[in-house]
């Protein structure tokens, strides 16, 4: 039986393994994940009767994909849950302005949502409701790799795309939109000139948090042994085999399957390839961290609009943002209670910030916004190196990791660092991995037997002989 390694236990390892075993039965896999806990940056905690999110708090799941299908397989589409809230705001200039979900929609949904907010200028709307028709019209020529923040003024006006899109999709990826590259982050969005992202797709979430998806697919394992152990290494010998070194110790392998992010994998696999070690060191990562605070309703002295608020780049600061998440999801507090949750990864300086001071500046903004004084619950969470950067040229990083990848048949990358940063687009990468090394395996036992066969032909006639 041919053994599979996968380095790396969040949803990319879990959904490689839950699709190997699916559709190689006569494969043996092991995942190493250190302290066995699963789920990467889908974590999930209670606190006070409240279910407290610690990374994403929801899925933008599109119809007909590999996450859609699984779920389905694992019984869960029953344990989805819509958000209640269909607006939330963005301060501009130290005011809040509420900005309804349609604007991230098509056409003719954008447009109407657009002239119901208050965020823009009057010259504002005008020019984002021209712009798109312009744009298709007279398409741009440029070529290369244009930023989100190049193709969005382009496309909507400078005023839109600097309050919203870039408010929106600077805040997601912790990044400055003026170098995330936009092809690589929204290949869909890019390549619909008026189009928007989301007409096809909805946001979603899990009845009993986010790390139902995790633990679903880990129970659905058969096959899978999970080991408790540090990977400091992977080589490849002369016959092609892995020796995957973990906690001191080295074992052998055929497959080798490296689901962590590009700074984790690029020291595993700096013996193997010092040339790749390099190439997956160029792909940026930045740090963010949450606050999350859970607050009794009565404490609440000022309103809480929608499902929180996002700060423009314009504000200066490190805070992104705030979510209400029991305001956003059924069933995350008791009905007296209130989950808020505080971002920070914006203008970088995070990893240098004490946790006491993350606290610190969360508070104020909480008192600040909805005039609390009191909290029951402080939680501070912190992903170091947690969001990969897509940054323009993001493409030609990918390349030169793909090529020295092929210089060692039987290894794979997969996850958040390479092809999309979302839940869909993790467990996306992680189906196509698992077929690509299916596939070699299946070439690999043909070629095999072929020549077990002429071996053993060769005998036959020699006897005869």
């Amino acid at each position: 039986m041919k053994r599979v390694v996968i380095i790396g236990g969040g949803v990319s390892g879990l959904a490689t393994a839950y699709t190997l075993e699916k559709l190689h039965p006569d494969l043996s896999i092991t995942i190493f994940q250190p302290g066995g806990k699963l789920g990467g940056k889908i974590q999930t905690v209670k606190r006070a009767g409240c279910t407290i999110e610690e990374g994403a708090d929801s899925i933008l799941l599109k119809s007909g994909s590999d996450l859609e299908r699984i779920i389905e397989e694992l019984g869960l589409s029953g344990d989805l849950i819509s958000p209640k809230q269909r607006s939330f705001s963005i301060q501009r200039d130290g005011i809040l302005h509420e900005v309804p979900l349609g604007l991230l929609r098509g056409f003719p949904e954008n447009v109407r949502s657009l002239w119901k907010c208050s965020l823009f200028s009057l010259m504002g709307k005008l020019q984002a409701t021209l712009c798109p028709a312009l744009d298709y019209l007279f398409p741009s020529s440029a070529q290369g790799d244009p930023s989100i923040a190049e193709s969005l003024r382009r496309r909507f006006g400078r005023e839109v795309s600097r309050y919203f899109f870039e408010t929106v999709f600077g805040g997601i990826h912790s990044g400055d939109a003026e170098s995330l590259s936009f092809k690589s982050l929204y290949p869909d969005m890019a390549k619909r000139r008026a189009g928007g992202k989301y007409g096809k797709a909805r946001f979603v979430s899990f009845r009993e948090g986010m790390n139902t998806l995790p633990k679903a697919l880990s129970s659905a394992l058969r096959r899978t042994v999970v080991a408790d152990s540090v990977v400091s290494s992977v080589r490849q010998d002369e016959s092609g085999i892995f020796q995957v070194e973990a906690d001191g110790e080295f074992f052998a392998f055929d497959y080798c399957v490296v689901a962590t992010p590009a700074f984790a994998a690029k020291e595993i696999l700096f013996e193997l390839d010092q040339g790749l070690s390099a190439a997956l060191a160029a792909i940026d990562r930045s740090s963010s961290a949450v606050v999350t605070f859970v607050i009794s309703k009565s404490d609440v002295l000022k309103e809480t609009r929608g499902s929180g608020y996002l700060l423009a780049p314009t504000e200066g600061g490190y805070v992104t943002g705030c979510t209400f998440s029991s305001q956003k999801w059924d069933g995350r507090a008791p009905e007296d209670l209130l989950v808020v949750r505080v971002f920070f990864g914006r203008n970088g300086g995070v990893r240098e910030v004490a946790d006491e001071e993350l606290l610190s500046t969360a508070k104020k903004e909480v008192r600040v916004k909805l005039g609390v004084e009191k909290f029951q619950e402080c939680l501070v969470t912190r992903w170091e190196q947690g969001l990969p950067q897509y940054v323009c040229g993001h493409e030609e990083k990918l390349q030169r990791i793909d090529s020295r990848v092929t210089n060692f048949p039987g290894l794979f990358l997969t996850g958040t660092s390479y092809r999309g940063v979302g839940i869909p687009d993790c467990v996306h990468q992680a189906v196509v991995a698992a077929k690509q090394l299916g596939d070699l395996h299946q070439q690999q036992s043909l070629e095999r037997f072929e020549s077990e066969f002429h071996e053993g032909e060769a005998y036959g006639k020699s006897v005869c002989a």
